[in-house]
C-alpha cells in the first residue's frame, strides 16, 4: 500500500514525513530527483520514486493526486492542512520564497506547477490553498476512507494518523518539523 501525502507544502508535511517514517515506511519528501522530474515532465504519473518506497510527500504531489489515484490503485492519502492566516504567514517566512528559483531547476518546474507563479503572491497563495481545499474534498466525497485531513496546528497527531493506517500509536511525541515559537506579540 502507497501512502500519497497531499498536503501543500507548509503545512506539516515535514512533520508528517517524519512520523511515517517512524512507523516504518520508506517516506521521501520533495522529490526532486533527476528521475521523478523526467517522468512528471513527460506526463508519466507511474512514479518509480513510488515504486520504490512507501509514502510520498510535498511538491509536486499536492497537484498530480488524482493521477497518482490511478498510477497506485489502493493508495492512502493523507491531506495536512493548516488555516489560510496561518499558511500564508508560514509561505512569507518561508526562506524558498525570497527569491525565484533558477529557470529550469525542479522547483521552478515544480512551483509554476503548483501555484501557477515561481515566487509569492499572497494573492495567488490564498486562491490555490482555497482551490486545493475545495479539489481535495469534492475528489474525496464518495471515498472519505481513504482520506485523512490532518491539521496539525490543532494538535492532530498519532491518534489519527495511527488510526487511519491500522498501526499501533508510538510512545514519543508527534515529530513537529520546521515549527516557528510563537510571538506572543503577534
Amino acid at each position: 500500500m502507497n501512502i500519497i501525502c497531499i498536503g501543500l507544502p507548509k503545512t506539516g508535511t515535514t512533520s508528517l514525513h517524519n512520523a511515517l517514517k517512524y512507523l516504518g515506511y520508506t517516506s521521501v519528501h520533495f522529490a526532486n530527483d533527476p528521475v521523478t522530474v523526467d517522468q512528471l515532465r513527460r506526463g508519466d504519473y507511474r512514479l518509480k520514486v513510488l515504486e520504490e518506497h512507501d509514502a510520498i510527500s510535498d511538491i509536486p504531489v499536492p497537484v498530480i493526486f488524482p493521477q497518482l489515484d490511478t498510477a497506485f490503485p489502493g493508495a492512502k492519502f493523507i491531506e495536512t492542512h493548516r488555516p489560510v492566516e496561518s499558511w500564508i504567514r508560514s509561505q512569507q517566512d518561508a526562506p524558498f520564497n525570497s527569491a525565484p528559483p533558477k529557470p529550469g531547476h525542479p522547483r521552478d518546474f515544480y512551483r509554476a506547477m503548483i501555484y501557477g507563479v515561481t515566487c509569492f503572491n499572497e494573492e495567488r497563495f490564498r486562491y490555490i490553498h482555497a482551490e486545493h481545499t475545495r479539489r481535495v474534498e469534492h475528489y474525496f466525497a464518495e471515498r472519505p476512507q481513504d482520506l485523512l485531513t490532518m491539521d496539525l496546528t490543532k494538535g492532530h497527531g498519532w491518534a489519527e494518523l495511527c488510526a487511519f493506517l491500522g498501526k499501533p500509536e508510538p510512545a514519543i511525541p508527534f515529530p513537529r518539523k520546521n515549527v516557528k515559537p510563537k510571538n506572543p506579540a503577534a
